[in-house]
């Protein structure tokens, strides 16, 4: 179990394995206005960023998961390198499916909003909402980092860009937040990535 080596070496030289750069990730830990010490489940967590630097600037703890032994390997050190491995802990395993044995203040999948399973993007974050639910305590937050199209695709070329089966693979940010409203869900908070976070993701893809 694990990723295929291509995408780990195409991933080789990112911190962050999603289009956010420090800065985002620093304001979406600030705006969800958590107290020192907060609990967070993130799955597929990739190399471990958002874990590691929130318990450096805000005190977390945190358990990270993720289906990739190398990026695991990483969290680990960039723990160590920011000197938090006593907050944090990371674990190689398949996110999809996994629950938390006690319940948390945050459970996180940020960038993986398909791990819930089934086919379209409704049953992958419909899935993959429920699948969080199961880590976090009553009353506790859900943090879900999905795609969305800004524009919908007019060509399968298109689509292939996207690394996208149809055009059904990912919702308009509109229909995306109706849908956390019609399963229940208040959205207390958005940040989005843009272009500059984007561009910059794939320019260090490519240099690696």
């Amino acid at each position: 179990m694990d990723l295929p080596r291509s995408f780990t070496i195409r991933e080789a030289e990112s911190r962050i394995v999603n289009p956010f750069d420090e800065h985002k990730l620093h304001s979406l830990g600030e705006v969800l206005r958590l107290s020192r010490g907060a609990s967070i489940l993130d799955l597929a967590c990739g190399k471990g960023e958002m874990l590691c630097t929130w318990a450096r600037d805000f005190g977390h703890t945190g358990s990270g998961v993720d289906v990739s032994s190398a990026f695991i390997a990483d969290a680990d050190a960039r723990a160590r390198e920011l000197g938090v491995e006593q907050q944090v802990a990371f674990r190689h395993d398949d996110a999809a499916g996994f629950v938390l044995d006690s319940s948390v203040d945050v459970a996180s999948c940020v960038g993986a909003s398909w791990i819930g399973g089934g086919p379209g993007w409704q049953d992958a974050v419909t899935g993959t909402l429920a699948l969080l639910e199961r880590s976090v305590r009553p009353g506790g937050v859900l943090l879900l980092g999905a795609p969305y199209w800004k524009l919908r695709p007019q060509s399968q070329e298109a689509l292939a860009a996207c690394h996208a089966e149809s055009p059904d693979s990912f919702a308009e940010l509109s229909h995306l937040l109706d849908h956390f409203a019609s399963l229940g869900y208040d959205v207390v908070e958005v940040v989005m990535a843009d272009e500059d976070s984007w561009d910059q993701c794939h320019l260090v893809r490519l240099a690696g």
